[in-house]
């Protein structure tokens, strides 16, 4: 049984949670940490934008809320991340990493909608492939859980986690966030009035703790492995405070697919 580092993080601002998680897959890539399963929160709401995704009207409802914006390594649209558990997987795992993005994606979904279902909760993962109307959504300016991809967790009818991955030549980065209340009034004031969403809260009385709890179970026994509580490395810390000057720095407006890479051994982030 393979050992995987825990990491139980405080909540932080949204260029430190994303330059973390994208050390940890760059170490990860690199050998030089291993696999990791994180959870983390956020300091005060902020957006996430897809890698791809066109920043459009979101500056200006975030800049009139006082929200910050960080663009994620992942792709997908929008996530405005307030009430909610953040997860990231890192990992160089061969058997989960050759079994390609919709394996590797369906495997963690298996685990999390289990752990869902622990609770109490009536999960349902959606099975069927996008309808193609989706894909002529991808730029436009909505949520990430306006709607539904493959192997995602539904409750009721609504995607309840959403999720993105990055994968590079040998390792792979998946994080998403799992909604455990909404803002109702702030998520209408960014996204629209006529797109709601619901959190674990609608449906059942349980904290953040019991829910870590659940899915740490799920994942040691899903993908046979035992977490150990552990840390970033001091090679992940240092790369974490480069990449938020560098990268994540005043940075959320442009597409981060075509700038000066970051040169670490034999990879390299596109930044």
């Amino acid at each position: 049984m393979q050992e995987w580092r825990l990491i139980l993080d405080d909540p932080a601002g949204g260029q430190e949670n994303m330059a973390i998680d994208e050390s940890m897959l760059i170490a990860c890539e690199n050998s030089l940490s291993t696999s990791t399963v994180r959870f983390y929160g956020w300091s005060q709401p902020t957006l996430s934008l897809g890698c791809f995704q066109k920043i459009g009207a979101y500056k200006e409802n975030c800049d009139a809320l006082g929200i910050p914006i960080v663009r994620r390594i992942t792709g997908g649209r929008a996530v405005l991340h307030d009430m909610e558990l953040t997860y990231a997987i890192a990992s160089d795992d061969a058997a989960l990493f050759e079994k390609g993005i919709v394996g590797a994606y369906r495997i963690i979904s298996d685990c999390m909608a289990a752990a869902i279902k622990d609770l109490g909760i009536d999960a349902f993962i959606e099975d069927s492939r996008p309808k193609a109307q989706d894909s002529r959504l991808k730029n436009q300016e909505f949520s990430c859980f306006k709607s539904v991809s493959r192997y995602e967790i539904l409750i009721n009818g609504k995607k309840i986690v959403g999720s993105a991955q990055k994968r590079l030549k040998r390792a792979f980065l998946q994080h998403g966030s799992i909604i455990m209340d909404v803002n109702r009034g702030m998520f209408s004031s960014v996204f629209g009035k006529n797109h709601s969403i619901d959190g674990l809260s609608s449906y059942v009385d349980i904290d953040k703790d019991a829910l870590i709890k659940s899915i740490l179970k799920r994942f040691e026994h899903g993908l046979s492995i035992k977490l150990i509580s552990g840390e970033l490395t001091s090679f992940e810390t240092d790369l974490k405070h480069r990449l938020i000057e560098d990268k994540y720095k005043d940075d959320c407006c442009r597409l981060q697919v075509a700038s000066k890479d970051l040169k670490l051994g034999s990879c390299s982030t596109g930044l």
